[in-house]
Parts: structure tokens; sequence; C-alpha cells
């Protein structure tokens, strides 16, 4: 695990190995692939019968600073991938890090990541608004999910509506209820389903040969559905982190994400 010396394009150390150059921490077991790239990208991605799954299932992970205007408007503020910095070393066994970054305006966010059983948890807090002063804003982490079957040349044959006919999201929600979100059919409410705060997400999905990933908020922290259209889940969504910033003044709540 050596480190790439003189780069230009990033702060984070990088690794200097097959195949994981470029990247500040890597890991793969016989369940995921996790990697955190030395310019704050991350990207999880499930592996069944040794192998990693197709491009489309690849989970893809951002971290934001959130700002909320007077009229309700949301603004995501990207991180500059040149400000990010770390006390750690690059890894590919990595159990703990940290990692800090900031916007163009320069808000500040501390983000960490821990190995767990099955997967990571990652969580972050805003540690300085920099010149974000006029409204509210808070530390999010953005999961996209691809367009799951986008290489089916016929979506509508029998064979293909048979088979994923059982795709699915099961969710329980912060105030206990659970609630299904089935992934092929027309969402009838994205108002309603982006307005629920999920503790807790498991998606089953037929071309992810039997894996199930789950994803899990903390006590004191929700998961929100991004959707603003009717299409089917299954043609892609986003989903966001985010964490009651009072309660989280120590960093310690997390987004869990497993896969078995």
């Amino acid at each position: 695990m050596v480190s790439v010396p003189g780069r230009l394009d990033a702060r984070l150390p990088s690794l200097d190995e097959n195949p994981w150059f470029g990247m500040f921490a890597a890991h793969e077991d016989r369940d995921l692939r996790f990697t955190f790239s030395d310019m704050g990208k991350v990207e999880v991605r499930p592996i069944a019968n040794n192998r990693p799954l197709g491009m489309q299932y690849i989970m893809s992970i951002d971290f934001y600073v959130r700002e909320t205007r007077a009229n309700g408007r949301v603004t995501n503020h990207t991180l500059v991938p040149e400000s990010f910095t770390t006390e750690d070393e690059a890894t590919t066994r990595p159990e703990k890090f940290t990692v800090r970054a900031k916007t163009k305006d320069d808000a500040e966010v501390e983000i960490v990541v821990e190995r767990q059983r099955n997967g990571f948890a990652i969580g972050g807090r805003l540690v300085d608004k920099g010149k974000l002063t006029s409204n509210p804003v808070e530390f999010a982490i953005r999961t996209r999910f691809r367009d799951f079957y986008y290489h089916v040349s016929d979506r509508e044959s029998r064979t293909h509506t048979r088979n994923v006919r059982g795709d699915e999201a099961r969710l329980r929600l912060t105030d206990g209820k659970r609630e299904r979100v089935a992934f092929n059919d027309e969402v009838e409410n994205p108002e309603a389903l982006a307005a629920m705060n999920i503790a807790q997400m498991q998606l089953n999905i037929h071309g992810m040969r039997g894996k199930t990933v789950e994803y899990s908020a903390t006590e004191n922290a929700r998961i929100n559905i991004d959707k603003t259209n009717d299409r089917p889940m299954t043609r892609g969504f986003h989903m966001f982190w985010t964490a009651d910033p009072e309660k989280n003044v120590e960093n310690t709540e997390r987004l869990e994400i497993s896969v078995r």
C-alpha cells in the first residue's frame, strides 16, 4: 500500500497497487466491493458467485451540504475534490477513517467511515458553515441507484415480467410503520413517497442474483427517497441520508450499508 506522490488533482493519499489505483480506501469480500476514491467518490458493488454484478448495480455515494431557502427550495452544494484531507493512510484494510472537505463556499464537513459486519457505516457532520450563513444548512449523503435493467432489450417480454414481479423495497419508517414499494409499477404518489422518513430500507432485486442490499439509519438520522416523477423505481432513483445536527455533535450517527 503505497501513496502516489505529487498528485495535483486530489488531496487524499492514493493506493498504488492493482486494481486499486486512485483509491484512498478499498475493500472486497464475498458479498461486496467498497471503494473510496482519492477525490471523495464512493461506490458499493454487490458480488455474487465470486464476481461483481453489472455496472447497473453499482451504488454511487456522494456527500453534500444541503441549503434550504426560505421558499423551500433545496440546493445541494458539492464538495470540492481538491479540498479532501485526512490524517489517515491509504489502505486496503479499512476499519475506520476520517476525512474532511469543503464546498466552494468554504462550508466544511467531517466524514467518518467504519467497517461493519456485511458492510460499512458512513456518517458525517457540518463543521463550519463557511459563507452559507443566510439559510439553514446540513450535511447529507446521497446514494444514486441506476436503471437496474437498462441492458434488457425487451422489458415487456413475458419472461422478464415474470422474473422481476417480486422486485421491491421493504421499508421500516422512523415511526415504526412498515411499507412496501413495488419497483416495476408506476409511483402513484411521488410526493408521499419522498415525504416518508425511513429508518431501514431493504432492496430485493431479481438481477442481484439473490443478494439483499439493506440501508439503515441510526436513531437520530433518517433516509428519504428523492422521487419527483411517477416512473417506476427500477428506472433509477436517489436516496438522501441526514441526521439531526443537535444530536450528532459528536458525529456518531450513521448510514449503515450491508450486502448479504
